[in-house]
């Protein structure tokens, strides 16, 4: 049995708390990340260079125009899922709007495994913000008495 190839990821400028949730959920999912910020200047050459199958961007990112121009030059490279329908459509949707992420997808990736990892995304995402609204609530004296 030939060994899997992990997938090869690129977060661009998502940066900050966010950042680190999304990097250690997908490094443990098996997903080799290359984290780059808008000051790095040559977008192309990093592309090129990491070949990512799939592409995490901050949904207000500066960067979406260059990374527009820099994918439609190369048809191996990930490409916006436009032609999506149904729930994966939804989900990115979710993404975009609850998480602040949008997914540039290779054609080789299957929908099943794009919606699975939408999942655990927005999964994840989440429940950390849950478990820290109820951490916030709790009283000093309620976390005292339970100690």
């Amino acid at each position: 049995m030939k060994p899997v190839k992990p997938l090869r990821g690129l977060l661009i400028d998502v940066a900050g708390p966010r950042s680190e949730k999304l990097f250690d959920l997908l490094e443990q999912l098996g997903i080799k990340l290359v984290p780059r910020n808008t000051s790095d200047r040559d977008l192309y050459q990093l592309i090129q260079q990491v070949r990512p199958d799939i592409i995490f961007v901050d949904v207000n990112s500066s960067a979406r125009d260059t990374l527009e121009h820099v994918l439609s030059s190369d048809e191996d490279l990930p490409k916006p899922p436009i032609n999506l329908e149904g729930e994966l459509r939804t989900s990115l949707g979710r993404l975009a709007g609850e998480i602040g992420i949008s997914l540039y997808l290779s054609h080789s990736l299957s929908q099943a495994l794009v919606q699975a990892l939408i999942d655990v995304i927005i999964c994840h995402c989440h429940s950390i913000e849950t478990l820290k609204t109820e951490i916030d609530a709790i009283s000093p004296a309620e976390a005292e008495s339970t100690a």
